[in-house]
C-alpha cells in the first residue's frame, strides 16, 4: 500500500475542495487555506474510526473468562490534532483491568497523551 496518498481519501478532498471552489471563488490562498485545515482534521477522524473498529474486532476476540467492563472515549493529542475515540475495557477471571486497544497498539499512557508534541511539560 502506498502510504503517500489514499486514492479514496484524495478523492473525497478532492470533491469538497471542489464544492468549496463552486461555492465561493475567493482565490488560491483561501483553497490552499481550506486544504491545509482539511487534510490533518481527515486524517485525525480516519485514525479514531480505524481504532474504534480495530477495538471491535480486539473485543470479538477477547480472552477467555473476561467480561467487558465499560467503553471509555480517550484523547490523544498527535500531530494531525486531537483523536478522540472510545475504546473497551474489560476485566480478566482475577478482576484485573485490561484494555486491549491501548495495549495491543502501544497507546501512549494518560501522562504521555496529556502532552501535546512539541511542548515542554
Amino acid at each position: 500500500m502506498n502510504l503517500s496518498i489514499v486514492p479514496g481519501a484524495a478523492a473525497a478532498l478532492e470533491a469538497a475542495l471542489s464544492e468549496l471552489m463552486a461555492s465561493s471563488p475567493a482565490g488560491f490562498a483561501r483553497l490552499e487555506e481550506a486544504a491545509r485545515r482539511m487534510a490533518p482534521a481527515s486524517c485525525a477522524e480516519a485514525l479514531s474510526r480505524a481504532l474504534e473498529a480495530r477495538d471491535r474486532e480486539l473485543l470479538a476476540s477477547r480472552p477467555s473468562g473476561s467480561r467487558v467492563r465499560s467503553r471509555r472515549p480517550r484523547t490523544l493529542a498527535t500531530t494531525m490534532g486531537d483523536v478522540t475515540f472510545r475504546r473497551t475495557l474489560l476485566l480478566d477471571a482475577a478482576g484485573n483491568t485490561l484494555c486491549p486497544l491501548d495495549e495491543g497498539w502501544g497507546c501512549p499512557s494518560a501522562t504521555e497523551s496529556a502532552r501535546r508534541p512539541g511542548s515542554s511539560s
